[in-house]
């Protein structure tokens, strides 16, 4: 495109800072013109019959509207909500899901101020009368380990998922508390949440730990393998356990998802087939399914009201039917992170095959998120983890040079949500607009 080369033209004398050698420009030039071509996809994908199919056995399934349902995500770009309950749900993405909102007292209870997130919270009980919050505190977690580090000065045997479920659970209960507030004995009745804190394991959903935390020692840590062991001792609940042989779904499931009635999953490069075909696939199980995972539901919560079960559990069984497609051929390809670029959206709308985001809030302190994620992204260019599209590009360029590749700036999106594709002469017109800037 014509305007992406000018641009690139102008670099060096833009930000004489930066090295405006060849091979930097030229991956930036694969990587710009990857943002647009996979974002027009991606639009082509949201308005296709396909997609309106998935859409519409989603509604009927979850039984209440979809843009009710509010995810508190990191910014990882491998925890998106296709790649945990197969549809795309708004998100506020902070480094480890955190809400900086979110003040400790001298009591030791937090203290919910008004910001970006209850805003968000509020927008969404006035226009739906109550939502659902999603809560992430995930394994692996870069921006949670990095706090630990810096907090107690070495690295957390779990990487801080402890103290982050522990945090989690606390921000619900000011969350309440806020609520209170605003609305009274009717605050509970304004918004449900999803078992508190889960965490995920090759994308199965691995839930009740604030409840597991309870009843262990305080020397406890979340590591794999102890939630893993918690999990086949029951005391906590694991989508991936329900799949194996002799459990809830595992009949089901090997009876109705085999490949030659579901197709391989490829959200990259096929994302409104494979939504459509997960979709179809949960469609095809949920009457015979949804009452066992249900009646598993209240049986660790019955002190629940008919609601939050319900959709507790289409949430659940969302999860253990996706999760379950990716890991059929043994391999879970969100395992790594990939990411390329960083950019500033309330909608990831992923994933991606090319250019890679590190999904930022377009708000709030972008300046220090969008250095933190810049510098995930360093990492994984030295480390030579890419997203496929990108492995040819890249060796062509840099060859096994990762040092000059992590060494080049990493490009920042400043992304608005858009029903338009932009066409080339709206690219000549508007480029600027949206190519952002580079760090």
């Amino acid at each position: 495109m014509v305007a992406i080369d000018s641009y690139l033209r102008a670099v060096p004398e833009k930000y004489p800072a930066l090295p405006g050698d060849s091979k930097s420009l030229e991956y930036f030039r694969f990587l710009l013109k990857s943002l647009i071509a996979t974002r027009n996809a991606r639009v082509h994908d949201f308005t296709s019959d396909e997609f309106a199919e998935a859409k519409k056995i989603a509604e009927a399934f979850f039984e209440i509207p979809l843009e009710s349902f509010y995810l508190t995500l990191c910014i990882d770009g491998r925890v998106l909500s296709e790649t945990v309950f197969g549809f795309s749900f708004g998100a506020f993405r902070t480094p480890a899901g955190d809400i900086s909102d979110a003040l400790l007292q001298e009591d030791g209870k937090l203290f919910l101020r008004e910001g970006d997130f209850t805003k968000a919270i509020l927008d969404g009980i006035q226009q739906f009368g109550k939502i659902v919050l999603v809560l992430d505190s995930h394994l692996g977690c870069a921006a949670k380990a990095e706090e630990q580090k810096q907090w107690y000065g070495k690295a957390c045997e779990d990487g801080g998922l402890r103290a982050d479920v522990e945090r989690k659970s606390a921000i619900v209960e000011a969350l309440f508390r806020f609520l209170e507030k605003r609305f009274g004995e009717e605050a509970r009745e304004k918004f449900s949440f999803f078992k508190r804190p889960s965490t995920f394991i090759r994308g199965f959903l691995y839930a009740g730990l604030p409840q597991f935390l309870e009843n262990s020692s305080p020397s406890t840590v979340l590591t794999e393998a102890v939630l893993e062991r918690a999990g086949k001792k029951g005391a906590i609940l694991s989508t991936e356990l329900w799949t194996k042989e002799g459990r809830i779904l595992g009949r089901l499931f090997r009876e109705k998802l085999g490949r030659d009635m579901v197709p391989s999953l490829d959200f990259e490069r096929w994302y409104a087939s494979s939504i459509r075909a997960l979709w179809k696939a949960i469609h095809s199980i949920s009457e015979e399914a949804l009452p066992l995972v249900e009646e598993e539901v209240r049986r660790r919560d019955r002190d629940a009201d008919p609601l939050k079960i319900r959709v507790a559990a289409r949430l659940f069984l969302s999860n253990a039917v996706l999760a379950f497609l990716l890991n059929r051929d043994g391999v879970y390809p969100f395992s790594l992170h990939r990411e390329t670029v960083v950019v500033a959206t309330n909608y990831a709308r992923g994933p991606y095959s090319a250019a890679t985001p590190f999904p930022i809030l377009p708000g709030g302190n972008i300046a220090y998120v969008a250095s933190f994620a810049s510098g995930i992204v360093r990492m994984n260019r030295l480390s030579g983890r890419f997203p496929s599209a990108e492995e040819e590009i890249i060796a062509e360029i840099f060859g096994n040079d990762f040092d000059s590749l992590a060494k080049s700036p990493v490009l920042i999106f400043i992304s608005e949500r858009t029903s338009e594709i932009f066409s080339d002469d709206m690219l000549e017109k508007n480029f600027e607009t949206f190519v952002g800037k580079m760090v």
